[in-house]
């Protein structure tokens, strides 16, 4: 993968391996072109008791019902669930309006919340595999309506990892019994609303979530919402149904068990240590993933046995075909990442949950082994890949595949939906949302035109090999260190020449080699909510390097106060090819500081100061 030249570098853009997940990895995102061939078209129903109602909903009974430890849909019947908890909720989900969301919260508290996010060194340093990284996001409080019912005191966060980070249009987390105990709307007490920002059509998230409900997969209900701030309109969100307490009542008939959520986890080490338990969290307990791990480690002559009695195996095998059908290769089987699994009481037996599914319904894409994914398998999690290089297993799978193309992947429904949700959300998209909306829309529709095709051509032939190694580990380590001084002005960056805009001093270690400038150039600027400092630097008549300086605005102090790395500064050292136009990565900087010594507050303004970083790779 390629950085862009460094005169345009963007926040994160610029970060070569995060770049790939805040842009949503879509490459080839609209299949192949002539060698694609069309998709049949099914039997007009998405699921075998499913069809499209006047609300646009798919399926006017698919999946609202809870489900057992199979998927099988059985009722609930649990008395921690209220008797009118499954229609309240299904009042909300499954309606054909959208939801009205108007927030109001000092304006400080909104500035402060919306600019909040992660540093791709703070996720990804030596040890970001030993534990859950902790949420970089606090709590804000809010007076909320929602659909004209008024709630005081609610708890406001931002939400998301990288993809749909946006200081603009934050994806939201509302917690109304947060301050006020028991609060709720319709018996929910949280409400999930994602910006879309990996979506242009904003229809995907819904869309996969019905495929994988029709599929007998437990999978959160989705609906759309319409979002306002302090008067501003922000547009269309995404309501999807939390993953907590509530959700797994009505899937499981239990919610005393235990639920892990997964990112970029796998049941092997090091993987293992990025479970976050979501449920009885003053109790740690880990025996059930600790338990598969184990499982997973059987030699072949066990190992569906093994598996069988650590996981609701059937169901995963449901689970791990929607992923492929919906190419939700961000989810566990494709990138080991986007899903919950749950252990009901009782029965540890571990069960997947689908998430995060914004990033459907195109080519998928293997992110770390930067490379296309056949269309009928992912094999990245360890569960997924000892299974697939099964032979039993792998017959199993494909079985199941083709068995969710007849029952759950239906292209008249799922088109009719993309109308009916289409025409739903139109009068509320923003016009930025407006713009981009039809085309990715139309592209959608031909994913859904093709991928029967495309799949079935890889099932009636032998089946595809899985060649990739097991993933090492993600961390990156230190590999030398990066110091100098920098005299611009602000307003001169992106330039053409940032030779001629200001200049500087660096020096330091590089790969056990000294860094030795014969040139350094520089040049400042605003990209909101950043200020980016750009430093060209030749070391060899025919190496252009360079260093790369994020700062989030709100973060830069009085002049003279260092700015440290954990404070969402951004550094990346790099090299620029002129026959290209293209910039590869160096290395991060991290665990260091950078230093303002000036007061720049307009262009034209002098902008000086100093900067020390560990380059870390």
């Amino acid at each position: 993968m390629n950085l862009p030249r460094p005169g345009f570098l963007s926040p994160f853009a610029a970060l070569l391996l995060f770049a790939a997940v805040a842009a949503g990895c879509d490459s080839d995102s609209t299949s192949s072109g002539a060698n694609d061939a069309a998709g049949g078209s099914g039997s007009g129903e998405l699921g075998s008791d499913a069809g499209v109602d006047g609300s646009g909903e798919v399926g006017s009974d698919a999946g609202t019902d809870a489900s057992d430890g199979s998927g099988s849909g059985a009722a609930d019947t649990s008395p921690d669930s209220g008797p009118d908890e499954a229609a309240e909720v299904a009042a909300v989900f499954e309606g054909s309006g959208v939801l009205e969301v108007v927030i109001n919260l000092p304006e400080a508290d909104w500035d402060t919340l919306r600019v909040e996010g992660r540093t791709g060194l703070n996720q990804f340093g030596a040890d970001c595999l030993d534990a859950p990284e902790p949420s970089p996001y606090n709590w804000q409080e809010a007076t909320v309506s929602l659909d004209g019912d008024s709630f005081a005191q609610v708890g406001l966060r931002k939400k998301g990892f990288f993809g749909s980070l946006d200081s603009d249009r934050p994806s939201l987390l509302l917690d109304l019994d947060r301050n006020i105990d028991n609060q709720s709307w319709h018996t929910l007490e949280r409400l999930t609303l994602n910006n879309n920002k990996q979506d242009d059509s904003a229809l995907r998230t819904c869309l996969a979530y019905e495929v994988f409900r029709a599929a007998g997969v437990p999978a959160p209900r989705c609906n759309y919402a319409h979002v306002t701030v302090n008067g501003r309109d922000l547009g269309i969100y995404t309501h999807v149904e939390t993953v907590r307490k509530s959700f797994l009542r009505l899937r499981f008939g239990d919610d005393n068990g235990w639920l892990y959520e997964g990112t970029l986890s796998d049941f092997r080490e090091p993987y293992d240590g990025t479970f976050d338990q979501k449920t009885n969290e003053s109790t740690p307990y880990r025996a059930p993933i600790e338990r598969l791990m184990a499982a997973a480690e059987a030699p072949d002559d066990q190992l569906i046995a093994a598996l069988a009695a650590q996981m609701d195996l059937e169901g995963f095998y449901r689970f791990w075909a929607a992923e492929v059908l919906t190419a939700h290769w961000d989810g566990y089987t494709g990138d080991t990442n986007n899903f919950f699994v749950y252990a009901p009481e009782g029965d540890e037996r571990l069960r997947f949950i689908p998430w995060g599914p914004d990033g459907t319904f195109r080519r998928p894409y293997l992110l770390f082994e930067d490379a296309l994914a056949p269309r009928s398998v992912f094999a990245t999690g360890i569960i997924a890949r000892r299974l697939y290089l099964h032979p039993e297993a792998q017959a199993r799978y494909r079985s199941e595949l083709r068995r969710l193309l007849d029952t759950a992947w239906n292209e008249e429904a799922l088109t009719a939906k993309i109308a009916a949700d289409a025409a739903r959300i139109a009068p509320y998209l923003t016009a930025d949302q407006a713009a981009l909306q039809a085309d990715d829309q139309t592209q959608l529709l031909d994913f859904i035109r093709r991928q029967r095709a495309f799949v079935t051509e890889e099932l009636d032939a032998t089946a595809p090999t899985w060649d990739y190694d097991l993933r090492g580990t993600i961390c990156l380590s230190p590999i030398g260190q990066i110091a100098g001084t920098f005299e611009t002005t602000l307003g001169t960056h992106p330039a053409a020449d940032a030779f001629q805009t200001g200049t500087g001093t660096l020096g330091g270690i590089f790969d056990g080699q000294p860094i030795l400038p014969t040139a350094v150039g520089a040049s400042a600027g605003v990209e909101t909510p950043n200020a980016i400092l750009t430093m060209p630097v030749f070391t060899a008549p025919d190496a252009l390097t360079f260093l790369y300086v994020s700062i989030p605005l709100g973060a830069i102090p009085a002049p003279g106060t260092p700015i440290p790395s954990e404070d969402g500064v951004t550094a990346i050292w790099g090299i620029y090819d002129a026959a290209t136009d293209t910039s590869d990565l160096l290395g991060y900087g991290y665990r260091g500081s950078i230093t303002l010594t000036s007061d720049a507050r307009r262009n034209g303004d002098s902008v000086t100061g100093s900067f020390a970083f560990e380059l870390w790779r």
